[in-house]
């Protein structure tokens, strides 16, 4: 006996319908009043990233029912750590593509005469940096850039991998071979090294850093999906899609696919909190986003030389990136508890339960 599941309460219609008016309107509002400070190339394709990625996560989350009975979200939101991951990354979001109306000033407006360094008050909430500029204006902006690389880098990364991972695992014989010992090869050098190596080649740019960033973190998502579909194209399913004559493209598109999603969103979720901290690595030893370019690395880095006299200049930016990344690494453990199906298990079907 099959059993139907909940409908959506009134409130959760509320909660959706709400959340779609919030994506129409920043889409209705067009790029050129979402970009930052100037209307330069990286600005308007950072503030059309967090112009799309609302309605894509609302997108995702009405298709991606499969996973459980009852909704994605409240699957994934059932510990108070998972619920207070999600409650901080829509904060991150919200202040990310609302800084041009949060930020009191223009991140690059200086003033080395009369505020140089100073502390966190009511004029300035997080204090001024050595050229006089304001220093929350500067984290507020710093938010898109960041959040941005992590966001394409990530896509970009788990899109080669998922490539890598279904063709390796399918054919298996000398295309898994060759396709794993090539990750394999990367996979032994170290990532930061790489990614120093690679940049010092080429002019430090966001376009470079987003390229490297994802071209050099695939491998671990491949040697996953990998995994996965060598189980999956022994499954009855896939053998029946083979026998009825089915093609390749449509058995790894329509049959495999879908059922390793759980892995790579949870591969994904995580692995935007690790390349926001590679970002800010690499900015801040000055091979990441230049100035005048703000970001949570180089902001910090201003900071270094004055620890003592002027804190605040690199503990709040390092403070966000702290936040940022344990909000991130709290929603990836909350989507890996609700995709597995073990714990969502009803708990009067598990073995021993007392029965009602």
């Amino acid at each position: 006996m099959t059993t139907r599941p909940p409908a959506m309460t009134g409130a959760g219609r509320a909660v959706r319908f709400a959340i779609m008016l919030v994506a129409i309107a920043i889409l209705a509002s067009g790029r050129s009043r979402l970009a930052p400070w100037a209307g330069t190339s990286p600005d308007r394709w950072i503030a059309t990233i967090f112009a799309c990625l609302l309605p894509l996560l609302v997108a995702i989350e009405m298709r991606v029912q499969p996973f459980s009975r009852f909704s994605f979200l409240r699957e994934t939101a059932r510990t108070p750590m998972a619920r207070g991951g999600i409650g901080a990354l829509l904060g991150l979001y919200a202040i990310a593509i609302l800084a041009p109306v949060l930020a009191p000033y223009a991140p690059e407006a200086q003033d080395l005469a009369n505020k140089s360094f100073l502390a966190p008050g009511p004029d300035h909430w997080f204090g001024t940096d050595k050229f006089g500029r304001d220093l929350w204006s500067r984290v507020l902006y710093g938010s898109r850039i960041s959040l941005s690389i992590g966001f394409v880098s990530v896509a970009l990364s788990v899109s080669i991998g998922t490539f890598v991972g279904l063709l390796a695992g399918y054919y298996r014989g000398a295309v898994d071979i060759a396709l794993m010992r090539f990750a394999d090869l990367l996979l032994a050098f170290p990532r930061l090294i790489l990614l120093l190596a690679l940049i010092a080649l080429f002019q430090p740019s966001i376009y470079m850093l987003v390229a490297v960033l994802g071209l050099t973190g695939w491998m671990g998502t491949a040697r996953i999906i990998r995994s996965e579909t060598l189980s999956l194209r022994e499954r009855e399913f896939v053998l029946a899609a083979q026998g009825f004559g089915f093609g390749t493209r449509r058995i790894l598109a329509r049959h495999i696919l879908p059922n390793v999603m759980a892995p790579i969103v949870v591969a994904a979720t995580l692995g935007v909190g690790n390349t926001i901290l590679l970002e800010a690595a690499l900015s801040f030893l000055g091979l990441g986003v230049q100035p005048p370019a703000p970001s949570w690395g180089n902001l910090v880095r201003d900071g270094q030389d004055v620890l003592i006299q002027a804190w605040w200049v690199a503990t709040l930016p390092g403070l966000a990136i702290v936040l940022t990344v344990l909000a991130f690494n709290l929603v990836g453990d909350g989507l890996r508890d609700a995709m597995d199906p073990r714990s969502r298990q009803d708990p009067r079907s598990r073995p021993g339960s007392p029965i009602r």
